[in-house]
């Protein structure tokens, strides 16, 4: 295939994400087996790299292999293993938060009960209630490191986005003080060592689909951010973009949006909106804006006027709220054809005291704004 002998020019490696790139949960994601197939037909080393660890390397090989996916065992490489090989090397003997499908790779292992030197934490949810978690701070605060197999926030499964290991180890850090060491993606010495494996350097090897590991870190947000001010930019240097002076209502507008998302830290939402609203040469000063919107003077610090604004509308809501009713004026119809006037009508409006009148002084009645004399 074209795409396939093209990748083997100065591609010697390729890693793979596994969960939310190849597949969720035990269904493949759309067009993947297919494209590992075709991906496999080039001469390049494939590599799986996951953060998985709810389950050890060879449940993980097994899962692939009835999903549909044409894999070896010594393709994947698990952030498991990389905390095996960190334990190995250091001597340690820690205390495990795993859940059972995952302690086969951790096999030989001299685990303590008492003082542990180490806390190991993966995606466990069988772990991660007030006990175990009360458990893994006391052996933190006698002085064991806390080791975190990876800090994902979250991981994605066919019902819906779960927590992940991240905020629990985060809790221990927060209670403790002990800063967690990560293993696992995206730490370079995890990455290091499927390249030394495969004998590639980083120039020869192309990571595919880490969409996942940048969703759940907060990064793929503010990438398509951007991205998305990149191009704008780019077409409005090309003449892509017709860049028109804007109205003043609009340069008016555009200061109260830009001023709330600087006030509030979203600055990669406001760098893609001047983007496409066109930043003009020299906007509007909020004091201009304030008396043209009758607020008067801005309030001190830098509060955006669309905070003044709504806290003022709602202000005069109140106070309008208050009121009584306003009294409607005539319509055109009672002015032209007004309504007749029977005796009851007049009866009822002589005073209380006499129903009678003298006709030199007839009284004067008011209806629908009219006066009748």
């Amino acid at each position: 295939m074209q795409a396939a002998r093209s990748l083997g020019g100065k591609i010697r490696g390729v890693l793979l994400d596994l969960s939310g790139t190849l597949y969720i949960d035990t269904a493949p994601t759309l067009a993947a087996v297919e494209a590992l197939n075709r991906l496999s037909e080039a001469d390049v080393h494939i590599r799986f790299v996951t953060n998985t660890t709810k389950e050890s390397k060879t449940a993980l090989f097994s899962r692939l292999r009835d999903i549909g996916f044409d894999v070896s065992p010594h393709q994947i490489f698990t952030c498991l293993t990389a905390a095996r090989a960190l334990i190995d090397r250091e001597g340690l003997t820690p205390h495990l938060m795993l859940e059972d499908s995952a302690m086969e790779d951790f096999a030989g292992v001299k685990c303590s009960s008492s003082k542990p030197d180490a806390v190991v934490v993966g995606l466990a949810p069988s772990q991660f209630d007030y006990e175990h978690l009360n458990t893994a701070f006391r052996y933190l605060l006698d002085g064991a490191r806390l080791i975190a197999i990876h800090k994902s926030r979250y991981y994605k499964t066919q019902d819906g986005l779960s927590l992940g290991p991240g905020p629990f180890v985060a809790a221990l850090e927060n209670a403790s003080g002990v800063a967690g060491e990560t293993v696992g993606k995206p730490e370079p010495a995890f990455f290091n060592s499927v390249l030394d494996e495969m004998k590639c350097s980083v120039q020869e090897t192309v990571m595919i689909a880490v969409r996942e590991t940048l969703e759940s870190s907060g990064v793929m947000g503010r990438l398509k951010a951007q991205i998305r001010a990149e191009v704008f930019k780019a077409l409005e240097d090309q003449g892509g973009v017709k860049s028109q002076f804007p109205a003043e209502e609009n340069m008016v507008i555009n200061k109260l949006i830009k001023d709330y998302l600087q006030f509030n830290g979203y600055n990669c939402t406001c760098s893609v909106f001047l983007k496409e609203a066109g930043e003009p040469n020299e906007e509007l000063s909020t004091d201009f804006i304030a008396q043209e919107m009758s607020l008067g003077s801005p309030q001190q610090c830098s509060i955006p006027l669309l905070y003044q604004m709504v806290d003022h509308f709602k202000n005069k809501t109140t106070m309008a709220s208050s009121l009584p009713p306003k009294p409607h004026p005539p319509t055109t119809a009672s002015l032209v054809n007004p309504a007749p006037i029977t005796t009851r009508d007049l009866g009822n409006q002589l005073p209380s005291s006499s129903k009678e009148t003298d006709a030199s002084n007839p009284p004067t009645i008011v209806m629908e704004g009219l006066k009748l004399s």
